[in-house]
């Protein structure tokens, strides 16, 4: 699997990232809060379901903490 993002926002309390899921498209949004990492999905992505989610999280903890908050990412898990 593998995540396409784009930061569209940030201040000091969350991130909003487009991403794409399987895709180079950019087609769905999540908010991220800063502190404690929990994702606020505002549109899924296409191939990217709220049953998906359940099983196959959007890596944002990866991306925050470990990439640093990036301006865009791709990210390949499995």
């Amino acid at each position: 699997m593998w995540w396409n993002f784009l930061k569209l926002t940030q201040n000091k309390e969350t991130a909003t990232y487009s991403y794409g899921y399987e895709s180079k498209e950019f087609t769905g949004v999540f908010e991220c809060d800063l502190e404690t990492f929990d994702v606020k999905i505002l549109k899924y992505a296409a191939n990217h379901t709220e049953k998906d989610q359940s099983v196959f999280p959007i890596p944002a903890y990866h991306l925050i903490v470990t990439h640093n908050i990036p301006d865009e990412k791709i990210i390949a898990i499995g």
